[in-house]
C-alpha cells in the first residue's frame, strides 16, 4: 500500500497527533505540486518506536509514482507492507 507519512516530533502525544494529522491532511487537501485533492481514507495510523510517525493510506487506485509531490518537506510518500 502507498502511504503519506510524517514524523511526529512533539513530546506531548495529543499535540503531536494533531500536528501530524494536519500536516498529512494538508497534503491530501491540495498541498502538493499539482494542487490535487486526494480522497481521505481511514484510519490514520501511528507507528511508535525510536521515533513516532503517522500515515494515511492513499486510495487504492494510486501507485507511488502517480501521486503528486508533497509541497511540505514534512510529508513523505512511501510504500508500506500489507497489514
Amino acid at each position: 500500500m502507498v502511504v503519506a507519512q510524517t514524523l511526529l516530533q512533539d513530546t506531548a502525544m495529543d499535540k503531536s497527533m494533531n500536528s501530524g494529522f494536519r500536516t498529512i491532511a494538508g497534503y491530501i487537501f491540495g498541498g502538493n505540486d499539482s494542487n490535487q485533492k486526494i480522497a481521505m481514507t481511514a484510519p490514520a495510523v501511528v507507528k511508535m518506536g525510536d521515533t513516532a510517525t503517522m500515515y494515511f493510506v492513499m486510495p487504492k487506485k494510486y501507485k507511488k509514482d502517480e501521486l503528486p509531490a508533497p509541497a511540505s518537506g514534512k510529508v513523505e510518500i512511501l510504500e508500506e507492507g500489507e497489514k
